[in-house]
């Protein structure tokens, strides 16, 4: 199985090999570890985050017979805010997909959600690490924008207006 240790009082670990494969197995947290159980040998990613906190992956190894220890140290995240800047180009019911890419281009986090003009559209709200992010937004097939979100370490909020434009 895997041990994982933490710094943070309130998170979620989980363990996979591949989230289609149906081995996603949550970690039974205990103070500030959390212990998988028997796990099938074989390559392993752990993911550790919780509310207000960077989602942390590692590849682990599990050998059988064998208990292995991955070190994971939770980082606080910044709280941000994605609104669109012209909701009125949305149709009446609208699915948005919101990306964000680092600086080599490598999706980091993608959010989907339903919104709906006669409720308003109110801003996605997001944990992500502190650092430079390019943020695209689609909805459906014929809309899509994107914005530069430059975060600093320490920071704690942010926002980011996304401009849609027709394709």
């Amino acid at each position: 199985g895997v041990a994982i240790g933490t710094q943070s009082g309130r998170f979620h670990v989980s363990a996979y090999r591949d989230r289609s494969d149906g081995s996603d197995r949550s970690l039974k947290i205990e103070g500030s570890l959390a212990r998988s159980g028997p796990l099938q040998p074989g390559s392993w990613t752990v993911a550790a985050g919780g509310p207000g906190l960077v989602t942390a992956r590692r590849p682990v190894t599990i050998r059988a017979g064998e208990e292995t220890v991955a070190d994971i140290r939770l980082e606080p995240a910044v709280r941000v805010g994605v609104t669109i800047a012209n909701p009125d180009l949305l149709p009446d019911r609208a699915s948005l997909r919101i990306i964000f890419r680092d600086a080599a281009g490598t999706v980091v986090l993608e959010d989907v959600r339903q919104v709906f003009k006669i409720l308003g559209v109110k801003p996605a709200m997001l944990d992500v690490p502190p650092e430079a992010w390019r943020v695209e937004v689609t909805a459906g097939a014929d809309l899509e924008g994107s914005a530069d979100l430059p975060l600093e370490p320490g920071q704690r909020e942010a926002s980011v207006m996304v401009r849609l434009r027709r394709l």
